[in-house]
C-alpha cells in the first residue's frame, strides 16, 4: 500500500465517521429518518470537511502539531 491510497483511506474514514456522527445527531434530534434529513447530513458533512481542509494550512503555519495532518488536506477537501 502506497502513501496515496493510505491517505485516501484515512480521509474516507474521517468522512464516514463525521457523517455517522452527524446522522445520529440528526436522527436523535428529529426522532426519525427522512430523505431531507439524510440530504442535510450529507451537506453538513461536506461543509465540515471543506472547513477542515481550509483550516489545515493556516493551522500548520502557526502551530507545530497539525503538520502531520497537512498531507490529508487535498483528500479531505475532495471528499467534501
Amino acid at each position: 500500500m502506497n502513501s496515496v491510497s493510505g491517505a485516501w483511506k484515512k480521509a474516507s474514514y474521517i468522512s464516514l465517521t463525521l457523517f455517522l456522527l452527524l446522522f445520529f445527531y440528526r436522527w436523535g434530534y428529529d426522532g426519525n429518518t427522512t430523505i431531507e434529513g439524510i440530504a442535510g447530513t450529507v451537506a453538513a458533512t461536506a461543509g465540515f470537511l471543506l472547513g477542515i481542509s481550509f483550516g489545515l494550512g493556516p493551522a500548520a503555519y502557526y502551530l507545530e502539531w497539525p503538520r502531520q495532518f497537512l498531507g490529508y488536506g487535498k483528500q479531505i477537501g475532495t471528499s467534501g
